[in-house]
């Protein structure tokens, strides 16, 4: 048991890891700018539903670009209107992130706290006492 949850743990650190590289490599590079709320898009799921923010925005050459978050809630965290800050690729405009911390390191957070407690459980089952090894020390006093 403590091999499959050390495994697991050091894979889903590995992946934490890719993820936020690309993260972090994408936000190097990012331009920041605002957009604004011009729609918010209800869709139906298995667990109810869920709201997503259409956002329209303006490049640094003065294009106008249009995306769906692939993000939603429930309920909408966002209001028709509303401002919000954006990252986008210069080269790729449709390569849109919201500025926050969610959007930006939330798929690596995720799998790192999973991998950090997997590999922590599986290193204290490595070395926790056996019930063999407690009954000799203790025959030994």
């Amino acid at each position: 048991m403590a091999c499959i949850l050390s495994a697991c743990g050091v894979v889903c650190l590995i992946l934490a890891l890719l993820v936020g590289k690309s993260s972090s490599d994408f936000v190097r590079a990012a331009v920041r700018t605002s957009g604004r709320i011009i729609a918010v898009i209800k869709k139906e799921g298995d667990d109810g539903p869920r709201f997503y923010p259409v956002i329209v925005f303006r490049d640094l050459q003065g294009a106008e670009h249009q995306i769906e978050s692939p993000s939603g809630g429930n309920p909408s965290a966002y209001i028709v209107g509303e401002t919000v800050s954006l990252l986008y690729n210069a080269n790729n405009p449709g390569n849109v992130r919201m500025d926050s911390f969610c959007a930006l390191w939330g798929f690596a957070l995720l799998p790192a706290i999973i991998g950090l407690a997997n590999l922590l459980g599986g290193v204290a089952l490595w070395f926790r006492p056996t019930p063999a090894s407690s009954s000799h020390s203790a025959v030994l006093q």
